[in-house]
């Protein structure tokens, strides 16, 4: 630049100004890579500005996801979400210096819409300009529980009982979402580690004894005992044990359970088929 006096034609003073175009560079803080989620699980992070000092009025936050699989954004949510970044942080305009990076961002799963895997694409933009880009792979979690150590076909006669552990095969589970249900035919009253009646519905929680813990993948419960309180005068029932994670059926088993048949001496009314012998077998009189 030049200060010129046209009397005089001649130049007074002079100044040089450098010009140059405003750098944006922005980046997601906390997403690791490659970014994997399960199921109700979250994911936080920050937004770092990298260059020159930006409004957070200028800078839009965008999410697609794949197969109409819905996800939250500090609030926002859809498969598709479009917002600017302090609409993201809750409504307030703010500056990002250099260096500065956002408070916490949540994302997190909102409705899976039936489908057990997803693709989320996050995307900082600038007017039309991209600034950063990350992927995140999501996918449902996958429970798969059975019971151990029940043969196949299970019987059991008068008052013998069985022990079995129940087995977590696929991702970690809270026992406060199993629910272990039994029920058994003709009436007959049972007890599952404690819990009694001819119909059980508890939480593995309780059947365990009342301390919830997570099982992850691989792992065995302690032993849990099932055996006869009260055969209500019946010989033969079906006992049916059912493993569930709300409404859904993990596993199933069927116990055959028999009374030993009765010879009654008709003068003493007792059952002739219990005498024992000295080395303790029964023998009838």
């Amino acid at each position: 630049m030049e200060l010129y006096d046209t009397s005089k034609e001649e130049t007074i003073a002079t100044k040089t100004v450098t010009w140059s175009t405003a750098s944006y560079k922005l980046s997601f803080i906390s997403i690791p890579d490659p970014a994997e989620v399960k199921g109700d699980s979250k994911i936080q992070f920050q937004i770092q500005n990298e260059g020159d000092e930006v409004s957070t009025d200028d800078i839009t936050v965008c999410l697609a996801s794949t197969k109409g699989v819905e996800f939250e954004l500090n609030g926002q949510k859809g498969d598709s979400i479009e917002a600017s970044l302090t609409d993201i942080l809750g409504g307030s305009t703010n500056t990002l210096a250099k260096g500065i990076s956002t408070s916490g961002i949540t994302l997190k799963l909102a409705d899976a819409r039936g489908k057990h895997c997803a693709e989320i694409k996050l995307e900082l933009k600038k007017g039309g300009t991209s600034l950063a880009q990350k992927t995140v792979s999501w996918s449902a979690v996958s429970y798969k529980l059975s019971f151990i150590s029940i043969p196949d076909p299970a019987e059991v006669k008068d008052d013998e009982e069985i022990q079995f552990q129940i087995q977590n095969e696929e991702d970690e589970v809270n026992t406060d979402d199993i629910t272990v249900c039994l029920i058994s035919t003709e009436g007959i009253e049972l007890e599952l580690n404690g819990q009694k009646g001819s119909s059980i519905e508890a939480s593995l929680t309780d059947i365990l004894g009342g301390s919830t813990s997570t099982l992850a993948k691989g792992d065995l419960t302690s032993n849990i005992t099932l055996k006869l309180v009260e055969a209500q005068g019946k010989n033969y029932a079906e006992i049916k044990l059912e493993l569930k994670k709300h409404s859904t059926f993990l596993d199933k088993k069927t116990v055959k359970w028999n009374a030993t048949p009765k010879k009654v001496d008709p003068h003493t009314g007792e059952d002739v088929l219990s005498r024992m012998d000295r080395w303790g077998r029964r023998v009838p009189r």
